[in-house]
């Protein structure tokens, strides 16, 4: 599981999806807690919760649901803090994207006051897969 983007009241977390499963189910926790159900029934490997403590971490864990019933828990290992609201006024919104054919895309964002560079990142769509710099 890894954390694909952060605020301050909300975490987007993805996972590598498998060809046979119908869905997944979501879990989260803070420290204190007892895992509590996010869903039962998701269809995608991205889920963004909301309404989150700023001050608290937070974990998560999914399971594939199969016809035969669900798999095996996937966790990370440490856990996952929403910005605090200082650090959130200084996050970019995220980039446009627009396809211009098969093989290329474009790809804008909002300049940032001060700002001296920008670093591009990209990752393949396969729910999981590592980050990579293109720019």
């Amino acid at each position: 599981i890894i954390l694909l983007d952060a605020r301050s009241d909300s975490l987007t977390v993805s996972w590598p999806g498998t060809k046979l499963a119908r869905g997944y189910i979501l879990e989260y926790r803070t420290p204190d807690t007892d895992w509590e159900l996010l869903s039962d029934s998701l269809q995608q490997t991205q889920v963004r919760k909301k309404n989150l403590d700023p001050s608290c971490e937070y974990f998560f864990r999914v399971a594939a649901i199969f016809d035969d019933g669900a798999g095996e828990w996937m966790y990370h290992e440490e856990g996952f803090l929403p910005l605090t609201e200082e650090e959130e006024e200084y996050a970019m919104d995220p980039p446009k994207v627009r396809k211009l054919d098969d093989e290329c895309l474009a790809i804008s964002w909002d300049e940032v006051e001060d700002a001296y560079a920008y670093e591009l990142q990209m990752r393949e769509n396969t729910g999981g897969a590592e980050w990579f710099t293109i720019a």
